[in-house]
């Protein structure tokens, strides 16, 4: 099942372009689930967000529960390299990664994060909004 939604939740998503998120779903076993939330969110300055998160859940003591275990934002201008990247979707996934690669000089920040300090998808909204007007875009 896909099921597409629309994104009002940041100012810095453009307002002219709807965004291609969705949702899927692929039932694992009994009432489990693997849900997936993949696409585009388009951005002002023409910064692409591209989202690749996926989800599990469970039924622990009667409680459904719903745990978010690869988590992909990786940000670009169209055509050009990326600019942000925040992810764990290699082999190693409990291993978080932020980079920030800067478009003119293709200087590379890099950093392993924990779980914990993974930011949730509008502070990566943030992140990406100081970044596209430290540079311009």
């Amino acid at each position: 099942m896909r099921q597409s939604i629309v994104l009002q939740i940041h100012d810095f998503i453009a307002p002219d372009y709807p965004d291609d998120l969705t949702f899927s779903r692929n039932i694992q076993t009994g009432n489990e689930l693997q849900i997936f939330l993949q696409g585009d969110i388009y951005c002002k300055g023409g910064v692409v967000l591209k989202v690749e998160n996926r989800f599990e859940t469970r039924t622990v003591g009667g409680l459904f529960q719903v745990r978010g275990f690869r988590f992909g934002y990786i940000a670009y201008v169209p055509g050009e390299t990326w600019i942000l990247k925040y992810h764990n979707l290699h082999a190693d996934e409990a291993e978080y990664i932020h980079r920030i690669r800067d478009p003119f000089t293709l200087h590379i920040e890099s950093e392993t994060i924990a779980r914990n300090q993974f930011p949730v998808m509008s502070e990566v909204l943030d992140e990406l909004e100081i970044l596209a007007r430290r540079y311009g875009l």
